[in-house]
């Protein structure tokens, strides 16, 4: 809202402001819905320690443009996605974006190839023809423009893997003596690229979309957890520096002997599954968070 009763105007910590919201009682319009949006609302919540209730909460069970028209007739908080917060702009909407820049805050989109197992109707090849040219530069500056003359910014961040190592903007390499890697949720523990290194390691393998197989190693990514306290959980969220968030069931990774925390040559990390979704194959990987 244009007072900002909350005080959260320039703060890049979401969850600090969602606190500053709740110790306000400042209005807030949730999705309600079980969205993604809505979702990721309410982890929000979660990590401020903050519980949303009470009559400053609205629940409203609408979508993302209905919620943005609720919030501006009330002058109210809410979390919104980018495109669509620019769009109604354009319809009138007087709210401004207090809040930006936190890695939790990114919602990145990805493409992948379904199985050319799962059917003879499949065309792999055409599908990854499809993802060498969404992935490509020309095709994320072109998605990095998109917007820019109708709302005066654009409604989408390129951000795949060829794009940053054009703009030199590639995952960051963790310091000498900086904790690389974090487990966080229920269980917590930290481990620098040293640590890592010195763990017992083991060797993976994984088969990229073009049919290659290739080779990592590095610590059980199940021992890792397991020294961290883990013993019991449902999910565990690999988060990535760049904010992207895959999640997957315990249950299903205490079955997998070469699911490991694969130690790269650039100083980085990333989660090696095989057997699993390619999603979950995690660049950059900087935290493992317990559910």
């Amino acid at each position: 809202p244009l007072d900002d009763s909350a005080g959260v105007a320039g703060l890049t910590d979401a969850a600090e402001a969602f606190a500053l919201i709740a110790e306000a009682e400042a209005t807030f319009v949730s999705r309600g819905d079980e969205s993604g949006t809505h979702n990721k609302e309410l982890s929000i919540w979660e990590s401020a320690g903050a519980e949303p209730v009470g009559g400053w909460y609205v629940s409203s069970g609408q979508g993302m443009g209905d919620v943005l028209t609720m919030a501006n007739e009330q002058q109210a908080y809410t979390l919104s996605d980018r495109a669509t917060y620019l769009a109604f702009t354009l319809q009138g909407i007087e709210l401004d974006v207090l809040v930006e820049g936190d890695p939790i805050l990114f919602n990145p989109y990805g493409v992948i190839a379904v199985n050319p197992d799962k059917g003879p109707h499949i065309q792999v090849d055409l599908a990854n023809t499809f993802i060498d040219w969404l992935v490509s530069v020309p095709t994320q500056e072109l998605i990095g423009e998109f917007g820019i003359e109708e709302f005066g910014a654009p409604l989408f961040v390129p951000d795949s893997e060829a794009w940053r190592e054009e703009a030199g903007s590639d995952v960051a390499e963790a310091e000498a003596g900086e904790a690389a890697l974090a487990v966080t949720g229920s269980a917590a523990a930290e481990w620098t690229l040293d640590d890592l290194a010195a763990m017992p390691q083991v060797e993976a393998e994984v088969t990229n979309k073009d049919g290659e197989t290739q080779q990592y190693a590095g610590p059980s990514l199940v021992a890792l957890l397991e020294a961290a306290g883990v013993s019991e959980a449902d999910t565990i969220t690999l988060v990535a520096s760049d904010g992207y968030e895959v999640d997957v069931a315990w249950g299903d990774l205490q079955d997998c002997e070469d699911c490991i925390v694969a130690l790269q040559d650039d100083g980085t990390v990333r989660s090696v599954l095989p057997g699993f979704p390619g999603n979950t194959g995690v660049k950059g990987l900087v935290e493992m968070r317990v559910q």
